[in-house]
């Protein structure tokens, strides 16, 4: 929490002035609004050098601080309008899932929508469409992890961001699986990854493929959804979500039952 408010790990005015809004909406039996993490977020980011930033997925502490909000919320708002559900262990056991990144359908922000954006809306149908199953399964589940937990001008942004770094990451391992190694950042801190700099990397990696007679690896289809993307990338909110996608993976099991990173 320290770190998400303030770039730091010591106790500063901002963090009591954080924590003591959360307690008194708790005792007051209010909902909390989680805005002041997200617009923090980019500062947090830039707190750790690039490479311990993605290694250690720090950015993926946000989701997990804004569910256990989303808990808070939960028990607020079931305390208010249904107490004695509060000694259920049904209870118990949806409030302890909904703390442990499952999806949640409680509100963190006051402009929220309570509807989860098909992915094909969020970048168009026309890329959607151009996705591989595995790449459009993973979006779609990212999607609905993280909806909660964004506001929802910014979403659309956002996930454009998310799918960024998604393609990012898989041109590195395509590169990889060719014996060549290519970091998703190429050495930049992920915060400066916007505008012309992603397209110069995508057209980089693509390249070398194209030199080893490998460019099928790549899903080539979605340079145009990269080239669009030039200008909303400037943002921050395409950025932080750019810095999300370069840390989520999914699990995959192989035949021999041992998961691996996706």
């Amino acid at each position: 929490m320290k770190r998400c408010l303030t770039s730091q790990d010591t106790d500063t005015a901002c963090v009591y002035h954080y924590w003591t809004y959360v307690f008194t909406a708790a005792i007051q039996k209010r909902q909390i609004s989680a805005s002041t993490l997200f617009f923090q977020f980019q500062r947090f980011c830039k707190s750790y050098r690039g490479d311990e930033l993605l290694e250690k997925r720090y950015p993926l502490d946000y989701l997990k601080l804004c569910y256990a909000l989303g808990g808070l919320n939960k028990l607020i708002r079931e305390a208010k309008n249904n107490p004695a559900i509060l000694q259920s262990p049904d209870f118990h056991e949806d409030l302890f899932q909904q703390i442990t990144l499952d999806p949640i359908n409680t509100k963190l922000f006051d402009t929220m929508e309570k509807t989860i954006p098909s992915g094909a809306s969020l970048i168009g149908e026309a890329h959607y469409s151009c996705l591989s199953d595995k790449m459009r399964h993973k979006f779609d589940h990212f999607i609905q992890l993280a909806t909660p937990t964004i506001p929802d001008k910014e979403f659309p942004v956002f996930a454009k961001g998310v799918l960024t770094g998604f393609l990012l990451n898989n041109l590195s391992w395509q590169l990889k699986e060719e014996g060549r190694t290519f970091p998703a950042t190429q050495g930049r801190h992920s915060s400066r990854l916007r505008g012309k700099e992603i397209t110069k990397i995508f057209t980089k990696g693509i390249d070398i493929l194209r030199n080893l007679n490998a460019e099928g690896r790549f899903n080539c289809e979605m340079l145009p959804f990269i080239k669009s993307i030039e200008t909303e990338s400037h943002k921050d909110s395409f950025n932080s979500g750019l810095i999300m996608g370069l840390v989520y993976f999914t699990k995959k099991t192989t035949e021999k039952n041992t998961e691996t990173n996706d």
